[in-house]
């Protein structure tokens, strides 16, 4: 295939190919949980960010439920914005769409080949970890989208991109860090000293904010994720992983004809491999670095002479054929992902009942328990190993009696999802305790969860 021809199809079709795939792979999955009756907003984790948008919003600083400061974020005043406008659904779409198009712009700086960078956004677009950004909330999307705005600032105005920088690192502090280290890296690769000493002094400045705001500044939350976790491997469970299948393509890449330097960009690709695995919030990183070379794997492909044309048209068949079948997998999971309506139903009825009290439920359930019953969640992802034991395991009844009472827990949420993925056994913890005492009454059975409540010892 003429090369001429791929440039001419990228520059006049592509933007509008780019804009069409992030409306389907960002905008469907929501619209099909709205039409099923679910929350708009997919992930649990989305919760804890709506909440503190709605404290914001309440003029509230302080956590009543947690106990703790609320930590307010660029992220966080969007999302209170959009709250505000009763469309805080729509904003890790726009976010998404936004870092998608400040991306395209910043390689079109990089890479000559504008099918390439055509392929390059295309292969990110659909990629596991963006449709998962793009379609929940999180400060991590936005934290990229200021990190693209800051690379294109600083070829012309580097205030600006300093500030944008900022902005990052205050947003999302361990993927900002992450990043300023690798425009740092890269600026001294380039000796681009003023760009170096830019991140530098915002990086210290960044580092100062954090502290004045919080009151002080710890390493512990970068530390506490310094843990090798090979499993970035989307198809191997990993909601935040890469593909094989990417991996594949981008290996071919490498070998592209296209591609110059190529050890560098092994060596690079090792580093980014390498940094994602100690630190999963980078991720995006390695899955644009991943897209790149998918690009150039693509072109290849295009524009080499074949002994038969078939084997190509075949060739770009197949690669076309899986991105889509992964593409039509990601937009399930979303759909399917929690909460469902029932979910939302249940913590409804949490607020009716007279009893006060915490839920006990599975710790991953915390922000959504705490955002649509306004109860605490009695176990939340921080909660010890030891407190699992004692609240899930435990087949006899005192210890859960004792921690029940201790932490002030008034009710129990049990899902068939908590069940599979807590138990291999009907008679193992809550699942034996629940039914066989005489202190547990069920109050609530729906077809995929039942709601318990516990009667304190002190009551007879």
């Amino acid at each position: 295939m003429n090369t001429r021809k791929l440039q001419r199809f990228a520059n006049r079709y592509g933007i509008f190919i780019i804009l069409a795939l992030c409306l389907i792979a960002f905008l469907i999955p929501l619209l099909v949980r709205f039409a099923q009756g679910a929350p708009i907003t997919p992930r649990a984790e989305s919760y804890t960010f709506l909440r503190q948008a709605d404290l914001l919003l309440e003029g509230d600083i302080y956590d009543a439920l947690k106990g703790v400061r609320s930590f307010q974020t660029p992220h966080t005043v969007l999302l209170a914005g959009m709250e505000f406008l009763g469309a805080a659904w729509l904003l890790p779409v726009l976010i998404g769409m936004l870092f998608i198009i400040l991306l395209d712009r910043y390689l079109k700086t990089l890479l000559r080949h504008s099918f390439v960078r055509m392929i390059a956004v295309i292969a990110t677009i659909l990629s596991p970890v963006t449709i998962l950004f793009a379609t929940s909330h999180n400060p991590w999307l936005l934290c990229l989208t200021f990190i693209s705005g800051a690379l294109l600032a600083f070829k012309k105005h580097r205030i600006l991109g300093a500030l944008l920088l900022w902005l990052a690192i205050i947003t999302a502090p361990v993927l900002g860090m992450l990043c300023a280290g690798c425009i740092f890296v890269y600026s001294l690769a380039r000796r681009s000293y003023r760009q170096l000493v830019a991140v530098v002094v915002v990086g210290i400045i960044a580092m100062v904010w954090y502290w004045a705001w919080i009151g002080s500044f710890t390493w512990a939350p970068l530390l506490a994720k310094l843990t090798l976790n090979p499993h970035i491997f989307f198809e191997l469970g990993e909601d935040m992983g890469v593909s094989i299948f990417f991996i594949i393509l981008a290996g071919y890449g490498l070998f592209s004809s296209q591609l110059r330097k190529k050890q560098l960009a092994v060596a690079y690709l090792f580093v980014a491999v390498l940094i994602a695995m100690i630190f999963k919030i980078f991720t995006p990183i390695l899955t644009v670095a991943l897209s790149v070379l998918i690009g150039y794997a693509v072109a290849d492909l295009a524009i080499r002479k074949w002994d038969l044309d078939i084997l190509r048209q075949a060739s770009l068949s197949l690669i076309f054929c899986i991105g889509l079948f992964l593409c039509i997998i990601l937009i399930r999971d979303r759909i399917d992902d929690i909460p469902d309506a029932e979910f939302v139903e249940s913590m409804r009825f949490m607020q009716l009942q007279r009893h006060d009290g915490a839920i006990l439920s599975d710790p991953t359930y915390a922000p959504m328990i705490e955002y649509f019953s306004g109860r605490r969640a009695t176990l939340s992802e921080n909660s010890e190993q030891e407190d699992l034991e004692q609240a899930l395991y435990s087949r006899t009844a005192e210890p859960v009696y004792d921690y029940l009472e201790l932490t002030g827990t008034a009710y129990i949420f049990m899902t068939d999802e908590m069940v599979n993925a807590r138990y291999s056994r009907s008679d193992e913890g809550l699942l034996f305790v629940l039914p066989n005492t005489q202190r547990f009454v069920l109050i609530r059975e729906k077809d995929k969860s039942d709601l318990w409540y516990y009667i304190p010892r002190q009551q007879g």
